[in-house]
């Protein structure tokens, strides 16, 4: 899949005509904040100009699983994710700076005639089938049964994007458990066996694979 945003192929005069044109809300939020609740009931996309944030699920038992780690030029929405469940929140991991749109507004005020706007539109929908293909691996990472199955698994994506053996974690090792859906205790216990097994090296959220 291309490495699309949703602003590439854009200039600075053409983000700030859309931000104008569509009523985008440019916001900053604090560290751990919650940027939206229940998004499954918003018709916003969101787009993180800088800085970090979660999508978050929260269970009836107050468990959470961290569905992705979204950061710079990363966008999130309703429409880009597969997670059925409505109770999904975004979180900011430290301040972050967001761009919203409407959705409905976009696709009711949009001119097809407008090279600019059709630009626009076509990255949403590129933006859109590589948020899938993320959640997709995600999705595979949750099927797999032991622990140390999970790990090799989103080890082994982090090293095929960084096209390297020594990956780090987009995150703190609290939110890695909730991402892999674990215990984190029972996922400490699992990174010490694969480092004694030769598997690993990790400094930090530094790891090397060596196997």
């Amino acid at each position: 899949m291309p490495d699309i945003s949703l602003f590439s192929g854009l200039t600075e005069q053409d983000v700030k005509y859309l931000l104008n044109f569509f009523k985008a809300q440019k916001i900053t939020c604090k560290k751990d904040s919650i940027i939206i609740t229940n998004i499954k009931n918003t018709n916003t996309i969101g787009y993180i100009e800088d800085g970090e944030a979660a999508i978050i699920r929260y269970e009836y038992n107050g468990n959470r699983t961290i569905i992705e780690h979204i950061e710079n030029k990363d966008t999130f929405g309703k429409f880009f994710t597969s997670d059925n469940n409505n109770d999904l929140s975004i979180k900011a991991i430290i301040d972050t700076k967001i761009i919203l749109f409407d959705y409905e507004y976009i696709l009711k005020n949009y001119k097809s005639n407008n090279e600019v706007q059709v630009k626009f539109l076509n990255n949403i929908f590129i933006t859109l089938s590589n948020q899938l293909e993320i959640l997709n691996e995600h999705m595979n990472i949750l099927s797999k049964r032991t622990i140390r199955d999970k790990l090799l698994e989103y080890f082994n994506n982090l090293s095929l994007k960084a096209l390297s053996k020594t990956i780090y974690l987009p995150f703190t090792y609290t939110m890695f458990a909730d991402y892999l859906g674990v215990d984190r205790c029972a996922m400490m216990r699992e990174l010490k066996n694969m480092k004694d097994d030769g598997l690993i090296v990790t400094y930090g959220k530094k790891i090397i694979i060596k196997y």
